[in-house]
């Protein structure tokens, strides 16, 4: 999934199909990509007609070549290798010319000043890893929270519902490669998991667009919802005057980024999967975490005779 918000984050959303407990785990597609060069930042939203802003920091990945040059969330980027940046997608489509370990020098402007920022172009996987292993040290363990608001536009709060169960998080925008991967399948695994009446696994859906902004996120998840119904609440992401708090992806990449997680019971995150920052074998961690589960929280099955 590429989005004009990240900057040589470019990465496709590979579609996900997960077993159930006690199924074997679908065989994982070859990924053909082993690395490719990468800043690791995260501008504020690009508007048309607002340039001027579409380079300004929101997030810096830990690991990535921009934390080690030493960008910062709000931060904004005038120059590179000596040349004005004119736009965020100009700046994203030059950036995309340069190879791993190519020097680059930016003038930036902090605060009231500006100053200069130099370093060399990273790799995707060292950011990739680095920002995965970030992602669950700070999240998995902990309750599941969203800096950002969750509407309920059917009035039913879905991580309420799920407490005492283990739940599943989905969370998507309306980008095809989301529809298709995660949303569907595990939609499809949902219903597999309710015609075998278990109970002890809930389901919730989040849909986090703020390139749309939330009214339009609004109308595209009732045209989503049309053509895909589903049979739990589904939450509509509310960002501060539609724009990304800074410096929150880390907070809550679930919902920013896309993915899946599961929590327990009592709403502790026990795996954290992001769309293109996954393991290598995404379907076979999901299988193993929610067979453990099943070992543990499923009711046994009726004996011969109940």
């Amino acid at each position: 999934m590429i989005r004009t918000s990240f900057a040589l984050i470019l990465m496709a959303a590979i579609p996900m199909v997960c077993a159930t407990a006690g199924e074997a785990p679908a065989p994982e597609r070859k990924r053909p990509v082993t690395d490719r060069p990468n800043l690791g930042v995260q501008f504020q939203t690009a508007r048309p007609g607002a340039d001027s802003e579409s380079l300004v920091v929101n997030y810096v990945y830990p690991g990535s070549a921009a934390q080690e040059m030493g960008l910062q969330p709000g931060d904004s980027i005038l120059e590179v290798n000596g040349a004005k940046v004119l736009s965020q997608a100009a700046f994203i489509r030059d950036l995309q010319l340069l190879a791993t370990g190519e020097k680059l020098e930016f003038m930036v402007r902090r605060g009231s000043g500006t100053i200069q920022v130099r370093g060399a172009m990273g790799s995707f996987q060292k950011t990739r890893w680095a920002f995965l292993e970030h992602c669950r040290k700070e999240i998995i363990g902990k309750r599941f929270s969203a800096v950002s608001e969750l509407t309920w536009p059917n009035a039913i709060n879905g991580i309420e519902g799920l407490k005492g169960k283990v739940g599943v998080l989905v969370s998507i925008d309306g980008c095809k490669d989301c529809v298709q991967g995660n949303w569907k399948r595990y939609c499809l695994r949902w219903d597999e998991l309710q015609k075998r009446k278990q109970d002890w696994v809930g389901m919730c859906g989040i849909y986090s667009d703020v390139m749309a902004g939330y009214q339009k996120s609004l109308e595209n998840l009732r045209t989503l919802l049309q053509g895909n119904p589903v049979q739990f609440p589904v939450a509509v992401v509310r960002f501060p005057n539609d724009r990304l708090p800074l410096d929150s992806f880390g907070k809550e990449p679930l919902i920013q980024g896309h993915g899946v997680a599961i929590i327990d019971p009592e709403g502790k995150v026990l795996l954290l999967q992001v769309n293109g920052f996954e393991p290598d074998n995404p379907n076979a961690e999901f299988a193993k975490v929610l067979e453990e589960l099943a070992r543990k929280y499923a009711p046994p099955p009726a004996g011969p005779g109940r």
